[in-house]
């Protein structure tokens, strides 16, 4: 049976001991707040996040990021049932004495920090060293902890990609921001055009390579007092970290690629997939391409967007094991509606935009999406 993804999220909510705390007891409480949806993370986490303020350089680029991790961490667990990828999670270490219990705070973990590079003000310097940065350093198996010495090699399943292949996928990404950046410089004029695109180019490093590195090192600060942590903290890291990695799409970014030597596999014939050799890393890739809020409400231009209870109010879903369904048929009815108002300019090219990333799910995982639009319905089918 059909259900708005808000539905299917309150039903979620309300199996959470955090339903019970006053403000919490519905999504719309609190999705729309930044302010709530901190305190949420902060009362799941343990750990007070700064998000940050109107003043920040990097305001532009971070607002919503609270909600939409919220959103994932939600709709993840509405997805649980798909393709039995979740349960799969267990198999990230060789023990085989992973709870489901321990496999939600993996989850949890992975879902609500998955976007922490957005929230720190490092992530516009293009010229950091992470090694230098961090006293706790992700990208390397020789570290002074015996318990994750040697991680890669003993726990393959969370590396999709090599220390490696990382790295060398962070400097081709800053060189492809920073030329991108450079290119909408060189076009605008004004002070005030000028500020605007510095703006919308604050992510000056991939916030997924980032924000591992960032969290891994926040996180092991932090007393540990078991082998099992340290190691979860180590596969969440490397999750996040991997997420914002993805496959050319043409051969003239094919070419780019032809100057790093590691990344033949992310050429955009290659045969190389997401699969659930790694399901942490396929289960948020999923979860994060489905989650649309992202996509249509922004509270930076409410004037050019959708509010995020109408989005997730008008998104109709079933989940079974053998598939994914969504409709989003009564959420094209409202961007027609705005537009016949001319109240809107950029909704159809984001609806574009995601579906396109809908599609794209197929190239570089192993889902297979399937997209039926008519005039005024579209709906989107995924499977395994």
């Amino acid at each position: 049976m059909m259900k708005t993804l808000l539905e299917l999220m309150d039903d979620e909510l309300k199996k959470m001991e955090i339903s019970e705390i006053k403000g919490f007891s519905s999504v719309k409480e609190f999705i729309t707040s930044d302010s709530k949806c901190k305190e949420f993370m902060k009362i799941l986490l343990k750990d007070d996040i700064d998000i940050p303020d109107e003043g920040s350089k990097i305001y532009f680029i971070s607002k919503g990021r609270a909600s939409h991790s919220i959103i994932n961490y939600l709709l993840g667990r509405c997805l649980i049932p798909f393709g039995g990828i979740y349960n799969k999670i267990k198999f990230i270490f060789s023990e085989n004495d992973i709870s489901e219990k321990e496999i939600e705070k993996l989850w949890l973990l992975t879902a609500l920090y998955h976007d922490i590079g957005y929230l720190q003000k490092d992530i516009a310097n293009r010229n950091l060293d992470y090694q230098k940065k961090f006293s706790f350093y992700l990208y390397s198996d020789n570290t002074d902890m015996n318990i994750i010495n040697n991680f890669s090699t003993i726990y393959p399943h969370n590396m999709a990609y090599s220390y490696e292949q990382i790295l060398e996928y962070d400097t081709y990404d800053r060189n492809r921001r920073k030329e991108t950046e450079e290119k909408e410089l060189s076009v605008v004029y004004t002070k005030e055009e000028k500020e605007k695109c510095m703006r919308r180019n604050a992510e000056r490093l991939n916030h997924g390579i980032y924000g591992g590195a960032y969290l891994f090192n926040r996180l092991m600060k932090k007393p540990l007092h078991m082998r099992k942590e340290q190691l979860y903290i180590k596969a969440v890291c490397m999750c996040i970290a991997q997420h914002n990695i993805f496959k050319s799409t043409s051969d003239e970014i094919d070419q780019k690629l032809d100057e790093y030597l590691s990344l033949e596999k992310l050429k955009h014939n290659s045969d190389f997939k997401i699969n659930e050799e790694y399901p942490l890393l396929l289960f948020l890739s999923l979860v994060d391409t489905i989650e649309c809020v992202k996509k249509f409400s922004k509270s930076c231009n409410s004037a050019s967007f959708l509010q995020t209870e109408t989005v997730l109010s008008n998104v109709q879903a079933e989940i079974t094991k053998e598939k994914i369904e969504l409709d989003f048929s009564s959420l094209l009815e409202r961007i027609n509606e705005r537009k016949m108002l001319k109240k809107e300019i950029l909704l159809d090219t984001y609806k574009d935009y995601f579906e396109n990333n809908i599609k794209s799910l197929g190239n570089w995982t192993i889902y297979k999406p399937y997209i039926k639009e008519g005039k005024t319905s579209v709906k989107v089918e995924i499977k395994c």
